[in-house]
């Protein structure tokens, strides 16, 4: 079966990684071949993670043959922060994004992801005429639920529906840690400033003044004004987006502090997926996405305020044992986001 996943691609983010891992994986499925189908181009960094035998089809919607989208058998859309894919004016041509027409018949299924918004999800009943086939998968469980429960949903709350998480392939992390003689705090994820608490300052301060000279800070892909907020502080060290690859960084990092700022609800972080795989308790904001991936006291912990991080940071300090009983729960809980799973569930869902 020949899948596509379709998807906008206009950065190098989390949402891009995960269209590239579920390609790759369903290539890797016996019997299947992953289609990567971007509506516009691909930037070199997310082309650079595409394994042999993904088919890689960019611009699909520049030209009036539109091949490439009727020669899936299902098509799987990924809407990152689109509100655009779920409405039949975007199929046929009457957004500023594209003018061309997709003929909607000729899509023997089409699969929506929603990992960013779930909102869009409303408008499917404009594309229900066209494709009798239509499914959901939400990113996480407040997304699912909310379909559920939120009247605007009513019409579109009888589609199949699942939840599925972000495939995390196998090699991409290592539970195995450099030495170190210090316990090492870290984060990496893109450089927003909605992903990044200006409340880290207090917080590395309030650590630092029990315990700074057993402790160290590692930051990859702060931004600039959050870095420049920790600038003197000897024990972190802040380095550049992707300066190490995402398997080394967490070699050298034993706890991941996820500190968001207040206002964002992250949907499904692989960010902190990877962490888990690596062997990392995560200590995070308790909202979006986050719950259906930390455990509370078990994986890691889920903090309402600063003084809640506090806790748990001196926690992992202060109990060794407790520290490497989460660390184990991390790897365990984190084979449910791995791309074999993942994918298995996925192709059931879809076929």
């Amino acid at each position: 079966m020949r899948i596509g996943v379709f998807s906008k691609f206009d950065c190098a983010g989390g949402s891009e990684f995960r269209c590239v891992e579920l390609a790759n994986a369903i290539s890797d499925a016996a019997g299947h071949r992953g289609v990567l189908l971007a509506e516009k181009r691909i930037p070199d960094r997310i082309l650079a993670a595409v394994r042999p035998g993904v088919e890689i089809r960019q611009d699909v919607l520049s030209k009036p043959a539109l091949e490439p989208l009727y020669s899936v058998d299902r098509l799987l859309v990924v809407n990152t922060d689109s509100r655009d894919f779920t409405t039949a004016d975007y199929w046929h041509g009457k957004t500023d994004r594209h003018h061309h027409r997709v003929d909607l018949a000729r899509m023997q299924s089409m699969t929506f992801l929603f990992n960013f918004i779930v909102s869009p999800a409303r408008h499917l009943t404009t594309i229900e005429e066209y494709v009798k086939d239509l499914r959901i998968i939400t990113g996480n469980a407040k997304f699912f639920n909310e379909i559920s429960e939120q009247d605007r949903y009513e019409l579109v709350r009888h589609y199949p529906r699942m939840q599925l998480e972000s495939p995390i392939h196998p090699d991409s992390t290592s539970t195995e840690k450099s030495p170190s003689a210090r316990l090492r705090f870290g984060m990496h994820s893109k450089p927003l400033g909605s992903k990044w608490s200006n409340d880290f300052r207090r917080l590395i301060e309030a650590v630092n003044e029990k315990h700074g000279e057993r402790v160290s800070w590692d930051f990859m892909g702060m931004p600039r004004p959050a870095a420049d907020a920790l600038r003197g502080i000897p024990n972190v060290t802040v380095r550049q987006e992707f300066a190490l690859s995402v398997k080394e960084f967490l070699r050298n990092v034993d706890v991941f502090v996820y500190f968001l700022s207040w206002a964002r609800e992250e949907p499904w972080s692989r960010s902190a997926a990877e962490a888990l795989a690596s062997g990392c308790p995560v200590i995070t904001t308790a909202s979006g996405g986050n719950p259906d991936q930390v455990v509370h006291g078990n994986n890691g912990y889920l903090c309402r305020n600063v003084g809640d991080f506090l806790t748990y940071c001196l926690l992992m300090i202060e109990h060794p044992r407790r520290r490497l009983a989460l660390r184990r729960n991390a790897v365990a809980c984190a084979r449910h986001f791995l791309s074999g799973e993942v994918i298995r569930r996925l192709l059931l869902f879809v076929e």
